[in-house]
């Protein structure tokens, strides 16, 4: 929602590590899906337009994106793909955002 904090998390219970990257891209990989050695991935990363990295902490890379309150925001989708970072490297399945309003109080 436009005006308010976007949050993911990933969930490295199964495979541990020290930490993950969150990034986010305005297009999805042409074609579906680029194999590599850590897994697919599923963004085009050449559209990159936000990174983070965070610590795994209790098997959880936690994460905060700021949405600006703009309107020209609604509608448009962003795609969303993480990596868990250690002892192995590994891709993490994508996300279709779509931005969209607050309709909870009113808020646009």
């Amino acid at each position: 929602m436009i005006g308010t904090m976007w949050h993911g998390r990933i969930d490295a219970s199964l495979m541990g590590g020290q930490g993950g990257i969150l990034i986010l891209s305005s297009g999805a990989w042409p074609g579906g899906a680029l194999k590599t050695d850590f897994g697919e991935i599923l963004i085009d990363l050449s559209q990159r337009i936000y990174t983070l990295s965070r610590p795994l902490v209790d098997n959880q890379v936690q994460f905060g994106i700021p949405v600006p309150n703009d309107p020209a925001l609604l509608g448009v989708h962003y795609f969303a793909q993480g990596l868990v970072y250690g002892r192995v490297q590994s891709l993490c399945n994508a996300l279709e955002i779509s931005i969209g309003e607050d309709l909870r109080n009113n808020n646009p």
